[in-house]
């Protein structure tokens, strides 16, 4: 039976602190801001990640699954509260204490590890969600999960697609071909720019390279590219893209250019499962 997730007033003022030492100026305008962060605690937000991550992949009770960079640990809670053997792997130190909490809140028995921890334990799922644009090194992140898989276990990355130069969390269309083009755009319309080096620009030909790579060391795994077809089945869907974002790639749609844009790899976000063999 399902549980309602319990946060303290404790966890809700780190929640907010985490928010508004990391996004305040990123995400557009104060009242953005507020409603932002009121979003991101809301048991909704997690029930639509874990609909979209059942979209893409097959979760059982009987199966032990991993959020891989869990962030305040949403997935991780919703999961657990309903019965689902979910573990939270995330090495920001502040975001690390927040889902601590909200384990032992919510009195889970799901771990949450450390990067150093990563390789004790194996999965039957891991997912990504918008995680894999914040690191420093996409192969060894990915390859890191395929070691934390079981033989047959998958993993699902769901990012960003930076070749549109759509930056998600800052809502705006940017010259990302240079940061500090885009960070001199930044300043002039007063938002936040050191947001952006912590960035990863990841495109599709960024994923083929990891995907060769992998091939080449030996690492057997099966590649499924979901993000030309979700993105096609999508476009319409307001939860799923911003308004700007909608407007274009309608625009696109009536002139027939979808398929033609997703073709040269402009779409959003980009998702792959991939699988242990």
């Amino acid at each position: 039976m399902f549980k309602e997730i319990k946060d303290s007033k404790n966890i809700r003022k780190m929640i907010n602190d985490y928010y508004v030492k990391t996004y305040l100026g990123v995400v557009p305008g104060n009242k953005a801001f507020e409603i932002f962060i009121s979003q991101m605690v809301k048991e909704n937000q997690a029930k639509d990640e874990v609909e979209w991550i059942k979209k893409m992949m097959s979760l059982d009770k009987n199966q032990t699954i991993l959020d891989y960079g869990c962030g305040i640990g949403n997935v991780v809670v919703y999961l657990g509260n309903k019965g689902y053997k979910i573990d939270g792997f995330e090495v920001d130190s502040d975001l690390y204490k927040i889902v601590r909490a909200r384990v032992e809140a919510n009195n889970l028995r799901s771990r949450v590890i450390k990067e150093n921890q990563g390789n004790r334990y194996k999965y039957n799922r891991i997912v990504s969600i918008f995680v894999a644009e914040h690191v420093n090194d996409l192969y060894e992140y990915i390859l890191k999960a395929i070691n934390m898989l079981q033989p047959g276990g998958e993993f699902l990355i769901i990012t960003c697609n930076y070749k549109i130069s759509w930056e998600y969390h800052y809502q705006l269309f940017l010259p990302l071909f240079s940061k500090k083009i885009s960070k001199l755009v930044l300043r002039i319309i007063g938002r936040k720019t050191d947001f952006l080096d912590g960035l990863l620009f990841v495109k599709p030909s960024s994923f083929d390279c990891v995907f060769n790579r992998l091939a080449k060391a030996g690492i057997n795994i099966e590649v499924q590219k979901l993000g030309e077809k979700y993105f096609i089945e999508s476009i319409s869907q307001k939860k799923y893209h911003s308004k700007i974002f909608m407007i274009l790639f309608s625009l696109a749609k009536t002139l027939h250019l979808v398929k033609i844009l997703v073709a040269m790899g402009l779409y959003n976000p980009l998702i792959y499962k991939l699988k242990k063999i």
